[in-house]
């Protein structure tokens, strides 16, 4: 099955456990679909939609990048600092699924 851009949003929105801006989940859905296309050469789509382990690692980035969406690792105020996971790539598990589908030069 090839999921649409409306159905990863429904999906990210039951990963995360939240209530999400529609609008926003759609921005950064749509913003790891295209680093995914690219990354993958288009292997995996048709018609521009995912096939369900691809969707799968959109969910995931997409539902990452809107947890920390400005990319922020951390923030201090006074004496108190907090610390946030970093959005660098994609996590081991993903580049597992992306290089199945990754066409790599001979």
């Amino acid at each position: 099955m090839y999921a649409s851009t409306p159905a990863l949003v429904d999906k990210v929105a039951a990963f995360t456990g939240g209530t999400l801006s529609t609008s926003a989940a759609t921005e950064h859905v749509e913003a790891a679909t295209s680093y995914i296309k690219a990354y993958v050469r288009d292997v995996g789509f048709v018609s521009g939609r995912p096939n369900d382990e691809l969707a799968s690692v959109i969910v995931a980035v997409a539902a990452r990048s809107l947890a920390n969406p400005t990319g922020v690792w951390q923030t201090t105020t006074g004496p108190f600092s907090v610390s946030y996971s970093r959005t660098e790539g994609f996590t081991l598990a993903e580049r597992a699924v992306l290089d199945r589908y990754r066409v790599r030069a001979l």
